[in-house]
Formats: structure tokens, C-alpha cells, sequence
């Protein structure tokens, strides 16, 4: 066995919109060897700004990594895996979307992100995210997040919204054969567009916040490692 494979592998978790590295406090004794950095640590000025940024801090990591996003931190894990596959021994992404290839689709999603961000930026923060918590991608669950320091960050979420928004992805369905996609049963949207893609685990009883809502079977998807 070699040098390198002796490393013991390190799991980067990212997480969501308007998330914190605290919302994986209750996974964190399952891993071993564990990073969860904040998404914010790294540019939101565009896709390829946050990737480069990323990519600086895997390395400097120096160990294996075992990247797992979460929602936006899928996408963004996306783009990271796509530009530099060979940092990452493994990818998963869970509740993640591959992208949109119909230009009406992008632009209506770029539209609705925008709606979000002035929200965000300028309402009521207490109304926002009980608004943001009540969509139908959540299947009506209780969210289980704490937003811990959200005021202080809201402005840089609101950017987000814009700079990081679907509607600027580009589409990547079926260009990661690698890569697991995870999806809860009960969240339809994401259980069908990963149904699409070459390796894909769908997680019964869990909407989209999957690794929150069905802990124990999120976790058992990482027991071979």
C-alpha cells in the first residue's frame, strides 16, 4: 500500500443555504476525521471564485478527502469535483441538484433567487426564514437548524443568492459518474433528478434535509470506509 493510501481519509462537510458548520454538530462524533468549514470562509463572488478558493484550503488539508455536500453545498461540491477530481478520493451529494439546461428554466430560477436575496437583505428576518422554512421542497418538516449568527451574515447569504443562484450553474447531470447522489424518498423533486444519474441512493422516509431527518441511514451510506 502506498504513502498516500495510508492517510487516513478526512470528510469535508458543507452545508446548506443560510446554514453554519454547527448544523453538523450531531454527526460529527460518526466521522472520524472531520472538516466543516463555514461556505462563507471561501469568495461568493461567482462559482469559479469560490472553487478556487476551496481548492487552496483542500490542499493545504493534506490528507485524503471524502467530500460530502449538502443542498447548495452539493452544488458548490459539484463544481469543486468537476474542476479538480483528482482532489477528492470520493463525492457525495445529497439533496443536490445537477443543474438546469433550459435557458427559461435558468432565468426564472435566476429571478425567484433574486426575490429571495432582497428578502433576505431587507425584511423582516424572523418572517424570512419562516417563509424560507415553509417551501414545499421541505415536505413540511420541522426545520432542525439553529441559525446561529444568521444576523450578522445575512447580507453575505443575500449575495448568495444572486452570485451562487441555479440559474448560473450550469448543467452537470451525468458528467460525475462518480459521485453519489442522495435523496430522501419523500422529497419527489430531488428523489427524480437523481434518480437520473449513474450512481444514485435514495433514503426512505427523509424529505430534503436527509442527513438531519433519517441520521442513522445517512450515516450507514459512509460504514464501508
Amino acid at each position: 500500500m502506498g504513502a498516500d493510501q495510508d492517510i487516513k481519509i478526512t470528510y469535508v462537510l458543507l452545508h446548506g443555504t443560510l446554514g453554519h458548520p454547527s448544523d453538523w454538530d450531531s454527526l460529527r462524533p460518526h466521522f472520524s476525521r472531520v472538516e466543516t468549514p463555514s461556505l462563507l470562509e471561501f469568495s461568493v463572488e461567482s462559482f469559479d471564485s469560490w472553487v478556487g478558493d476551496f481548492e487552496r484550503w483542500v490542499v493545504g488539508l493534506n490528507t485524503r478527502v471524502h467530500l460530502v455536500g449538502y443542498s447548495l453545498g452539493a452544488r458548490l461540491a459539484i463544481h469543486a469535483a468537476s474542476r479538480s477530481p483528482k482532489l477528492f478520493d470520493r463525492v457525495t451529494l445529497v439533496s443536490g441538484h445537477p443543474g438546469l439546461s433550459n435557458p427559461d428554466d435558468r432565468e426564472s430560477r435566476l429571478e425567484s433567487d433574486r426575490k429571495w436575496s432582497e428578502l433576505l437583505g431587507n425584511s423582516d428576518l424572523e418572517k424570512t426564514l419562516l417563509a424560507w422554512d415553509s417551501q414545499p421542497v421541505f415536505c413540511g418538516k420541522t426545520s432542525p437548524f439553529i441559525r446561529k449568527d444568521l444576523h450578522l451574515t445575512r447580507s453575505l447569504w443575500a449575495k448568495t443568492f444572486q452570485t451562487l443562484s441555479l440559474g448560473r450553474q450550469e448543467s452537470f447531470s451525468q458528467k460525475l459518474p462518480s459521485a453519489l447522489w442522495v435523496a430522501g424518498s419523500e422529497d419527489v423533486k430531488y428523489r427524480d433528478l437523481v434518480g437520473r444519474e449513474p450512481r444514485h441512493h435514495v433514503i426512505a422516509g427523509a424529505g430534503h434535509r436527509v442527513p438531519w431527518e433519517t441520521q442513522d441511514a445517512f450515516i450507514k451510506l459512509f460504514s464501508t470506509e
